[in-house]
């Protein structure tokens, strides 16, 4: 019985191998990998270049570290019912599209583009300096930009995690017995590129956020080429198929050396 189970097992090895050999040499899976290579590293840098930035943006260091906390929490929350609702694709755009925009606010108002004084509506009292002096506008954005870093630091957040999901679930993204080796590599490089985060954190104002800026879009732009969710479906009732005819020519097999063993006796 142990020859008939070698047997089975080296050929079932042997089209498991035909298999993956064919599905690895797909163009789609290197691109796959230089994508979620692309998104785990902007995600990554965002989230320690934002982090160690927190001590020079506006407002209070102590407030900034506070929400840098909750707003981990909130996308920790917040991350995994959004993707079970719309999957890899949408979720990452998402995610880099709160960043972004959220970047860009803070940019122009940094740069003076906006006035922050309109927060008053909210209840904010005025600060006492002369309207439209620079203590004034500091005072101002002390209580806007940590909301809109808070907002940013979400998306972030979501974005990291939905990239823990996606290559770690997704056999279409990463097929089950190359995941180890694609998330390995991906997490190699952005480790490798966020060294640079500290250092960029320590550009001067309005530095940091340009860069964030500049970097999500590349990666919110990255995340429109990744596959769609029937995409996805296809290549796994493929792979159902697959594992299917695996298991029939394993059954076939066993019934054709039980009815050969009697003979042989």
């Amino acid at each position: 019985m142990m020859e008939i189970d070698d047997g089975l097992s080296k050929s079932a090895k042997s089209i498991a191998s035909s298999f993956r050999e064919s599905l690895m040499t797909r163009p789609q899976y290197i691109k796959n990998l230089i994508k979620l290579t692309i998104i785990w590293s902007v995600s990554s840098f965002s989230f320690y270049c934002l982090q160690v930035a927190a001590k020079y943006n506006e407002g209070s260091v102590f407030l900034n570290y506070y929400l840098d906390g909750i707003a981990g929490m909130v996308g920790t929350i917040i991350a995994q019912p959004i993707y079970n609702r719309f999957q890899a694709k949408i979720t990452f755009l998402l995610s880099y599209g709160d960043s972004i925009l959220f970047g860009i606010l803070v940019l122009a108002f940094q740069l003076n583009w906006i006035s922050p004084n309109w927060i008053e509506i909210f209840g904010i009292p005025p600060s006492g300096h002369p309207v439209g002096s620079k203590a004034d506008r500091e005072y101002h954005l002390g209580y806007l930009i940590p909301a809109l870093i808070f907002m940013i630091k979400i998306g972030v957040n979501t974005s990291f995690l939905a990239a823990y999901r996606a290559s770690f679930n997704e056999d279409f993204i990463f097929p089950f017995f190359k995941r180890a080796t694609a998330v390995g590599i991906c997490n190699f490089i952005a480790r490798s590129f966020t060294i640079l985060a500290p250092l960029c954190a320590e550009i001067p104002t309005p530095g940091p956020i340009i860069i964030h800026i500049f970097i999500n879009l590349i990666a919110f732009i990255t995340c429109f080429t990744l596959p769609s969710k029937e995409e996805g479906e296809e290549f796994l009732v493929e792979l159902d198929l697959f594992m299917k005819s695996i298991e029939e020519r394993r059954q076939a097999r066993i019934a054709l050396n039980m009815e050969q063993k009697p003979k042989e006796e």
